[in-house]
């Protein structure tokens, strides 16, 4: 269930780093290979706790092919205090998978919030969402404020 959408046009998500490997994409659409499509802020079906789910909309801006290898270990949520979330979904894991030039592929993720990112009583007061080593993007990196909500 939805509680919270997150405005992503950089009021609330506001993209903090983008470094990226030179000559597999062009440099002028690299931006573009990884978009945040959705962040919104709720609870999980599977367990009593409050998530985040972050949509992605992966492109191959390039002319060529491109070999897309997917999972987990690319995406963290931290907050600004040093704690992380865990991931409690992800769709969907690839290996070797072609992605033609133009084409686009949708991740979803689901975090598990630590219960000190949201309430009345935070005491965080930013949450990074984190991209590393997904080639060609070496470091994303989007800073989102915590939620004050009624407990």
């Amino acid at each position: 269930m939805t509680d919270f959408v997150y405005n992503l046009d950089g009021s609330e998500f506001v993209a903090e780093e983008f470094q990226f490997e030179p000559g597999m994409l062009p440099e002028e659409t690299i931006t573009d290979f990884i978009q945040l499509s959705r962040a919104a802020f709720g609870k999980l079906e599977t367990s009593d706790g409050l998530a985040l789910n972050v949509r992605l909309l992966i492109s191959n801006t390039g002319g060529q092919p491109i070999i897309l290898e997917l999972n987990q270990r690319f995406f963290s949520l931290e907050d600004d205090q040093g704690r992380s979330a865990e991931i409690a979904y992800f769709c969907c894991a690839t290996q070797g998978d072609v992605l033609a030039a133009g084409q686009k592929r949708e991740v979803q993720l689901f975090f598990q919030m630590a219960p000190e990112w949201y309430g009345k009583e935070t005491s965080a007061h930013a949450i990074f969402f984190r991209i590393r080593g997904l080639l060609p993007v070496l470091r994303a990196s989007w800073r989102f404020p915590t939620l004050a909500t009624a407990d």
